[in-house]
């Protein structure tokens, strides 16, 4: 992969980062999961296919009602791969294939599992996506790992409250199922309920949780 500037690097995380989001939450693969894979797979941007809104190398004819047309040949003679009219279209068509083709039932498994950064990485990266950048010194998922430390991608993750949630002063933060979704539930003390909670669905909004709140009622 030809050199690709902080700044080039930081620039494709921006605007793929709406995208990556909506694929974590239709397949509950960790945010920075999906930014590395893209990073990966598109030379931050920079590959033929970016042109084509295909970031993830998806061949031609894959579940080909999802795709708008195909691309030239590769410069390798692969191909063709899937073209796509806008980056929605090619996020639906990402989330479709991870939700449903057998093959990346290993990925569905360690989601569901509520399986953490790592085991989600290395699911993929053991995969048939898998390719030579996803393996390195022997690990599958390492590549996705390094890219994801390289560019700093967990800032992107919702918080890990881990499997048993956490708890405090009548307060509970509870990971629904599965817990990689992102997904919790908020139980609010007693003492508080009745009061408007406008920054909670603000944070809410903000971090993408699915959150519900205790009983409000005094």
């Amino acid at each position: 992969m030809a050199e690709v500037s902080r700044e080039e690097r930081e620039a494709f995380v921006r605007q793929v980062l709406p995208y990556a989001q909506e694929g974590a939450r239709r397949t509950g693969v960790p945010v920075s999961v999906v930014l590395a894979q893209w990073c990966l797979e598109s030379k931050y941007g920079t590959s033929m296919l970016t042109g084509y809104n295909n970031l993830a190398g998806i061949k031609y004819g894959s579940r080909k009602g999802n795709q708008d047309g195909k691309t030239p040949l590769a410069p390798d003679g692969s191909g063709p791969y899937g073209a796509y009219s806008s980056l929605a279209r090619f996020t639906n068509h990402w989330a479709a294939i991870l939700e449903d083709e057998k093959a990346y039932e290993g990925v569905r498994q360690a989601v569901a599992a509520g399986a953490n950064v790592e085991a989600v990485a290395g699911a993929l990266g053991a995969s048939p996506w898998a390719s030579s950048h996803y393996v390195r010194n022997g690990i599958a998922g390492q590549g996705l790992l390094d890219t994801i430390n390289l560019n700093n991608l967990r800032q992107f993750d919702s918080p890990d409250w881990g499997t048993e949630g956490w708890t405090f002063g009548g307060w509970a933060v509870t990971p629904d199922t599965p817990a990689a979704s992102g997904a919790i539930t908020i139980q609010v003390p007693t003492e508080y309920r009745g009061l408007p909670w406008p920054a909670v669905a603000v944070i809410v909004g903000v971090l993408g949780l699915s959150v519900i709140a205790g009983s409000k009622k005094a």
